[in-house]
């Protein structure tokens, strides 16, 4: 059997295994739903299990590069309440992926049965107005743009941190500093050696009618980064911005635009993005479309050894399906032109079709993808700086109150840039998932 072949009964196995899933639990909700287990008023337990079947047809742009695969994760977690002040949460995942190419797997497929979450937080009550939390935890901020739990991910994003919250009818403010979690596929998982993050998030909301306003400063320590000139030294950067989000019915508008100052060793860092995006929502009609427009931008460099570094730095986000489903660009380098119209048929179905166009912001620096990682190097000499277009189409189901269905397919045309670098023409990624908590 080639290889074109195995893929395909791959992703066909898939499918039915998971829609055979889903037609048992269709066929489970008209039954009556049984008790919860009980428990004492002092522990709430919880979990979740997720299942995905995705293939790839020439991923990272290389022809031939084919994969299908599952991707399995299980979390259950307790929250302990001891009293109406201070709580207690852990949760552990187990995370897997079956069939695929890669052997042996590692992040971000699979975490063999770890500790996601453990945390302490006083101040757990919701009228609180101050919250303190210790331990491993989320951290998201915004749209996840820069901070984020890139929970699309098989094994997701954790901090090791300490989180302070302050909160009034207008106004919050958190505070936090830690380390992010690396995650280690058949051991501990442990914070990321030398590297340490902290910052201030506010989020201003009715002070201004219809308006959102949220300041941000990140700033970030990591070692062993390479500089411009050669060799290897210690970053140290801020990233300060401010995100806006106006609505307005029928129209949204969103833009975030965010600058970084720091250096590496002797190398100084000037770089900065932006996210502009507007929607139009007609609620009240039949299926409540919507339409939608964006552009994003991100810095690169147009003179990779003068000792200016103008890359920006992405930080850790939730990258998945900002810059198209297929999830191969990040946010580095960047011209990115969006569209799309979402569909709401009934109430637990949505159905959104989008478009994305690429291109690199200076033909000296690379193209990288959703991790932030180089993608194909640099550009100079390719008679184009445009990287590719992209078509999705993506529909989430509710299916029962404690099961959700999802489904999409991507399509990459290259451009003219990975044409020459890469002698690439193509990239699809369709995926299904199913996701039940209990």
């Amino acid at each position: 059997m080639t290889h074109a072949r195995v893929i395909t009964v791959r992703v066909i196995v898939g499918i039915v295994v998971l829609a055979r899933a889903a037609g048992t639990a269709f066929g489970q909700d008209v039954q009556p739903s049984r008790p919860p287990i009980p428990t004492p008023p002092w522990l709430e337990v919880a979990g979740e299990y997720r299942i995905r079947v995705e293939g790839v047809e020439g991923a990272r742009f290389q022809a031939g590069n084919d994969d299908a695969y599952f991707l399995s994760r299980l979390r259950f977690g307790a929250t302990f309440l001891p009293s109406e002040s201070w709580r207690a949460v852990v949760q552990v995942q187990d995370a897997h992926v079956f069939l695929k190419n890669q052997q042996p797997s590692r992040p971000p497929f699979q975490d063999i049965v770890d500790a996601r979450l453990a945390y302490v937080e006083v101040g757990a009550r919701g009228d609180a107005p101050i919250r303190l939390r210790a331990g491993r935890q989320e951290l998201s901020f915004g749209e996840q743009r820069l901070v984020g739990t890139a929970d699309w991910l098989n094994t997701g994003r954790t901090f090791d941190a300490v989180r302070a919250t302050y909160k009034r009818p207008h106004v919050s403010v958190d505070g936090f500093g830690g380390w992010v979690v690396r995650v280690v596929a058949d051991g501990p998982n442990v914070p990321e050696p030398g590297t340490i993050f902290y910052g201030v998030d506010t989020v201003v909301t009715g002070v201004v009618p219809h308006l959102t306003i949220e300041p941000y400063l990140f700033a970030r320590r990591a070692p062993n980064q390479p500089t411009e000139l050669g060799g290897r030294d210690v970053i140290h950067s801020a990233t300060f911005g401010t995100r806006v989000v106006a609505a307005i019915q029928p129209f949204d508008v969103s833009v975030d635009v965010a600058g970084q100052r720091g250096g590496i060793g002797s190398d100084d860092i000037h770089a900065w993005a932006g996210h502009w995006a507007v929607g139009f929502t007609r609620a009240h009609a039949a299926w409540k479309p919507r339409l939608s427009g964006e552009y994003n931008y991100a810095s690169g460099d147009d003179k990779p050894r003068d000792g200016r570094r103008e890359t920006f730095d992405q930080l850790y986000p939730t990258g998945h399906d900002k810059y198209g489903l297929a999830d191969q660009i990040g946010w580095k380098n960047l011209h990115h032109l969006g569209g799309g119209v979402e569909l709401r048929p009934t109430a637990r179905l949505s159905t959104a079709m989008r478009y994305h166009s690429w291109w690199v912001a200076s033909a000296a620096d690379a193209v990288y993808d959703a991790s932030g990682a180089v993608l194909v190097p640099a550009a100079a000499g390719s008679p184009s700086r445009h990287i590719g277009q992209e078509v999705d189409v993506q529909s989430a189901l509710v299916a029962t109150p404690r099961l959700r269905v999802r489904a999409g397919y991507a399509h990459i045309v290259a451009g003219g840039l990975l044409r020459a670098a890469v002698n690439s023409r193509s990239l699809s990624y369709p995926y299904l998932s199913l996701i039940t908590s209990f």
